[in-house]
């Protein structure tokens, strides 16, 4: 008599088990947070957890990776919606400083900490963090290009460059919040950068 295999089924969403990871993991830290911090907060079976993600550091990394992924479109659109570049910039900036001050956890940004924390000792999280600072750097030229286009920046300016530029200025910034939380400080930080467009 053949016996009847019948293949085990999931009961959970992929995607809200990514969302609560990504959070636990935001919050926490890789290395603080433990294997059953994961199965309380995910609510899943760890042999659930390593049949479908493989562990604990291929759940993070494609937690991180989901968290980089979401983001990208939102920046892009938030940019391309803006009259020009300098108060383009400005508006980003304003808001980043808004956002990360009104989180009373002081989580920071989840792609900064994580460089932080792994990129020196992990190829696969260095590889994530350094493909989404290629991703928002050409997100940041293609808007700088487009108003360069629109007579908006000067054509002798290297937008290339200054789109990096922004982009460690946007990764600092989530840093030092954590220990700077004066709003026009800040302000003026991002204002005198926002110099280099005149």
């Amino acid at each position: 008599m053949k016996v009847l295999v019948v293949p085990r089924v999931k009961l959970f969403d992929r995607d809200d088990v990514l969302n609560k990871a990504k959070n636990l993991f935001w919050k926490k830290g890789y290395h603080a947070t433990s294997m059953q911090d994961i199965v309380d907060t995910l609510g899943i079976s760890r042999s659930s957890l390593y049949d479908t993600f493989g562990g604990k550091k291929q759940l993070f990394d494609e937690s991180l990776k989901t968290y980089c992924d979401t983001n990208k479109p939102d920046f892009e659109a938030f940019l391309q919606a803006q009259p020009n570049a300098k108060d383009g910039f400005a508006a980003l900036f304003d808001m980043l400083i808004e956002g990360a001050l009104e989180q009373h956890e002081g989580k920071g940004c989840l792609v900064v900490n994580s460089t932080i924390e792994l990129s020196s000792s992990c190829y696969d999280t260095k590889k994530i963090v350094s493909d989404n600072r290629t991703d928002f750097e050409e997100i940041f030229y293609r808007f700088l290009a487009s108003c360069q286009q629109k007579g908006e920046i000067s054509a002798d300016k290297d937008i290339r460059n200054i789109a990096s530029v922004f982009y460690v200025f946007l990764s600092g910034l989530y840093v030092i919040i954590k220990i700077e939380s004066d709003k026009d400080k800040l302000r003026k930080m991002s204002q005198e950068l926002l110099s280099i467009l005149d």
